[in-house]
Formats: C-alpha cells, sequence, structure tokens
C-alpha cells in the first residue's frame, strides 16, 4: 500500500519528470510489481530505455525493489518495482 504523503509526492514530481522516465512512473504506480520487461511491452517503450529509466528512478528514490520473482515474460527470476 502507497501512504497518501508518498502519492502526493509522485503527484508533485512526475510533471518534472522527462517523458519515458513519467510513462514508466505512471505504468508502475498503477500496475505495481513489474518488471522491466513487463514495463517495456505494456507501454511500447525499447526494453533497453526502460531498464536505464528504472535504474535512474531508482536512484531518484521514485521506484523501488518490489521482490525478486518470474517474469511472465520470460520466465526468469527478475526483479520487480514498485513506487518509492
Amino acid at each position: 500500500m502507497i501512504a497518501i504523503t508518498s502519492r502526493q509526492s509522485l503527484l508533485e514530481i512526475q510533471p518534472k519528470l522527462p517523458r519515458c522516465k513519467r510513462i514508466i512512473t505512471h505504468y508502475v504506480r498503477n500496475v505495481p510489481r513489474v518488471s522491466n520487461r513487463e514495463i517495456a511491452q505494456a507501454t511500447g517503450l525499447d526494453i533497453n530505455n526502460v531498464t536505464g529509466r528504472v535504474n535512474a528512478l531508482v536512484k531518484d528514490k521514485v521506484l523501488k525493489f518490489s521482490e525478486r520473482s518470474p517474469c511472465p515474460i520470460t520466465g526468469k527470476n527478475v526483479y520487480k518495482w514498485e513506487v518509492a
């Protein structure tokens, strides 16, 4: 569950994010615990763009690690993300 203050912070910061980061953040906010590959498939962004932007969003504390579990697309154990 996302705290109300976290949600408010996200809504304040989101318009200031570049386009790819904004798309990723919006998707993860609505569909938490997703892998980079799931984000790429759902948003139409290239996997390389997603991976780099997710890493930057984690560093900026916008996204955080949720769990490590099988990706429904690849079947491999991968990191899954949620809004920080």
